[in-house]
């Protein structure tokens, strides 16, 4: 043993620096060098001793984690306010029903993001400030219509638009191929989600790097919650004392506790979504030169299409010149309703198709810098141009239906996505010629800008008033409450004026969906008397009327709803009972 420990110092003092020494208090043997198959055996011999491992001894690997992410003051103060704005846009936005407690919300949001994004020396550019202004405007879209459909599809222009504005002051740059705005807004996203690990161990430490005991507690009951809610639900059901119990204490706060735990859940996302877009560096990616598509292919691809859309535009002559009338049908009539109607939606599907195609042929074609072989720019210049002819003949027999039959929803939506559509192919047209073009920015500032309109304009009361007016022009033979009805809040002044100054049917129609329609304007003072009346019919019972459970839920279009229902009502005081109603 003695022999083998002088060995093992003797070792050690020649090989001293090449190999590691375990802590005081371990010993080691030592293996010669080459000898790698030979093995070594634990610790022997003096304490202090180290030892050193084989030749093809490898160290286990540890995977580090990313550090915290640096905080300076400005952090620390935007974590609390950033955490009380998501409780007003809980309680004021989303239990609001998304109404003007939640542009309100989203407004103060927004200007607290921008405060804490901006930094001196760096200006957004013109994409990017555009983008700003419509978010904000596309906010007042919520508080101007109650179109479901314009709501749905404005709080996805709103997170594009808004991205790429504090992207911007953040001082990431738009900068790359056709693609790089899909990157541009998808990966602040995905930061969102994938730091959230980094965001939580930043939030509980402090710059010393002493942890605090407070946010760790604060996690741990955050994390407990999910448990928590399973267990009461368990002893919910296992006892009725404790079921009364539970019942009457979330009959007075359980929806205020719902909101604070929904609170809870949303800040650290968004909070994550900040620290990631100040903080992370973004490196910027090379484009990767495609070698793309031979121009032959697409040329002959693009080429058939061209072709086919020449014989249609040769087709079209028979409704303008009496010499290609033969093209058309035998015994064809020529009847506006049906020339409006026939294949209005069909020529948007083309257009749509057109469009991806131009977009993957700019896409995927072979350039030189940039730019497109000299017959495939010909071919999209026309099939761009094409496209804008049915996309203005689409929207020519919109409006000679709308002429003929009244407006709609639908018909006014459809033009408008298409006016959008046309200008997204202007773009693509441009592109064809131009390599510094974005198809992209372009499309989300159209759609961003059609929204706007279809939203602030408030398409619901635009189609109301025109039938209204049109009705009572004389332009339009007979008017439609059941339409009228749909609208929402936004039909209800027209109805509550055909019922009071209206002829005897139009007055019985708008007397008929009034009756139906109030009470869901109203909160908790209408109920059905089912013992003496079909369960459809509700009778008003109280004089006081709750018009807003909350002042976050107006909207413009409710508070002319129930100016109108309040001048009926008091005009005619039992207009709620069913016995003041003939059906």
């Amino acid at each position: 043993m003695n022999n083998n420990n002088s060995q093992f110092n003797g070792a050690a003092q020649q090989a001293q620096g090449q190999g590691y020494y375990p802590p005081q208090g371990e010993q080691g043997y030592y293996s010669p060098q080459g000898n790698p198959g030979q093995e070594y055996y634990p610790p022997q011999g003096t304490p202090g001793q180290g030892y050193y491992p084989p030749p093809n001894y490898a160290q286990p690997h540890h995977f580090a984690q990313k550090p915290v992410f640096p905080t300076d003051k400005k952090d620390r103060a935007f974590a609390p306010i950033l955490l009380i704005l998501c409780g007003v846009g809980v309680f004021a936005g989303l239990w609001g029903g998304f109404q003007a407690g939640f542009t309100v919300s989203f407004d103060l949001l927004f200007i607290a993001l921008t405060v804490y994004f901006a930094k001196k020396g760096t200006a957004p550019n013109l994409f990017a400030l555009i983008c700003g202004m419509l978010s904000l405007a596309l906010s007042g879209v919520f508080t101007a219509t109650t179109n479901e459909l314009v709501r749905f599809f404005s709080v996805i222009a709103l997170v594009c638009t808004s991205i790429v504005w504090f992207s911007a002051l953040a001082g990431k740059r738009l900068t790359g191929g056709e693609l790089s705005l899909i990157r541009h807004i998808a990966l602040p996203i995905g930061e969102m989600f994938g730091e959230m690990p980094r965001m939580i161990r930043t939030a509980s430490s402090v710059k010393t790097g002493e942890r605090r005991s407070v946010p760790k507690a604060l996690l741990g009951v955050i994390c407990a919650l999910p448990l928590l809610c399973a267990v009461v639900a368990l002893l919910i059901r296992s006892d009725a004392a404790f079921e009364g119990m539970v019942g009457s204490i979330f009959k007075s706060i359980g929806s205020v506790i719902v909101r604070i735990v929904l609170t809870l859940i949303i800040t650290p996302f968004l909070l994550s979504f900040a620290f990631s877009l100040r903080k992370k560096t973004r490196a910027e990616k090379a484009e990767r030169e495609l070698k793309g598509l031979d121009t032959s292919f697409l040329a002959a691809f693009t080429g058939v299409l061209s072709v086919c859309y020449l014989v249609y535009l040769f087709s079209q002559l028979a409704y303008f010149v009496s010499a290609f009338s033969g093209f058309l049908p035998v015994g064809y009539s020529f009847s506006y309703s049906e020339y409006a109607r026939r294949g209005f939606f069909e020529l948007c599907v083309i257009a749509g198709i057109n469009l991806a195609v131009l977009y993957l042929t700019i896409l995927l074609a072979r350039k030189k810098d940039g730019k497109l072989p000299g017959a495939l720019r010909t071919i999209g210049a026309f099939i761009g141009c094409f496209t804008l002819f049915l996309i203005a003949t689409a929207v020519s027999k919109n409006i000679m239906y709308i002429r003929n039959s009244g407006m709609t929803v639908l018909r006014v939506g459809s033009s408008a996505f298409l006016c959008a559509l046309a200008v997204v192919f202007l773009a693509a047209i441009l592109r064809c010629f131009f390599a510094r073009v974005r198809i992209l920015p372009v499309a989300l500032v159209a759609f961003a800008c059609t929204l706007c309109v279809l939203g602030i304009g408030n398409i619901n009361a635009a189609c109301a008033k025109y039938n209204y007016d049109t009705y009572r022009s004389g332009q339009l033979k007979k008017i439609d409450c059941e339409h009228l009805s749909s609208l929402g809040a936004e039909g209800v002044p027209y109805l509550v004026d055909l019922a009071m100054h209206g002829n005897e049917d139009d007055a019985a129609a708008a007397r008929t969906e009034l009756y139906y329609l109030i009470p869901e304007l109203y909160d908790g003072e209408w109920k059905s008397e089912t013992e003496q009346f079909d369960e459809y019919y509700t009778e008003y019972l109280e004089p006081q009327r709750h018009k807003y459970p909350a002042l976050s839920q107006y909207s413009i279009p409710r508070a002319k709803a129930y100016a109108a229902i309040d001048a009926l009502l008091k005009e005619e005081p039992e207009f709620m009972h069913v016995e003041a109603q003939k059906f």
